[in-house]
């Protein structure tokens, strides 16, 4: 399982007493779901998760009135999930919510109601804009994802945090790193320029160390 640093700004917005909804933005594959997945597995006795492309039905939940009670009706009606809807141990992860702009109309009730914690999460988000028939500005906070940086590509590699740490308390203070450290991380980082921060292609890099298989998810992410 790849580590990301946006977990730790997942758990902060957590345990806000005064938090808003929030909505991850990013590009396509860079984690997002996973790490919205994996965030509420720890933290979340709960999530029932909306994925409005791979499962468009869902954006019928949002048609009609959107007061907070009918909504979670409406869930209880279109998914299979059976368990209650506790505040504060339940999660509602709305997916691609760029593909229903209702659902993102629906974060400003969410977020005045405040009883329960919602993660939305989008590719594009920008470009719908005009789709949405209310949008809940001053409603949300935001997030951006992106794919993994050096740092990450360093845990994903096994590299310690005592190690990370002192590499960044080095260059803070301009001091030199020893020989075996410092061609280390040049080939580290030469493997980072090459492979990327895409998660799969990382995985499987740090699982395999296979240049071709790491061309071809490339091209197929593209």
């Amino acid at each position: 399982m790849l580590r990301r640093h946006i977990e730790e700004e997942l758990v902060l917005w957590k345990n806000n007493s005064k938090k808003k909804c929030l909505i991850i933005e990013g590009a396509r594959q860079v984690g997002k779901t996973f790490t919205v997945r994996e965030f509420a597995s720890k933290y979340y006795e709960n999530c029932i998760e909306l994925n409005f492309i791979s499962t468009p039905s869902y954006c019928k939940i949002f048609d009609g009135d959107l007061d907070i009670n009918t909504i979670l009706s409406n869930i209880s009606l279109y998914t299979s999930y059976g368990g209650k809807m506790i505040p504060g141990k339940t999660l509602i992860f709305l997916d691609e919510i760029q593909a229903c702009p209702k659902a993102r109309t629906a974060l400003k009730f969410f977020s005045m109601n405040g009883r329960y914690d919602v993660i939305a999460s989008g590719s594009l988000l920008g470009i719908s804009y005009s789709n949405v028939p209310s949008y809940p500005t001053g409603y949300v906070e935001y997030l951006e994802m992106y794919p993994l940086t050096f740092e990450e590509f360093l845990w994903a590699n096994n590299v310690s945090e005592d190690v990370v740490c002192k590499l960044r308390e080095s260059f803070k203070n301009k001091e030199e790193v020893n020989i075996a450290t410092n061609d280390k991380m040049h080939e580290l980082f030469r493997q980072y320029i090459v492979v990327g921060g895409m998660p799969e292609v990382v995985n499987n890099f740090v699982k395999e160390r296979n240049y071709s298989t790491v061309l071809k998810l490339q091209r197929a992410i593209v």
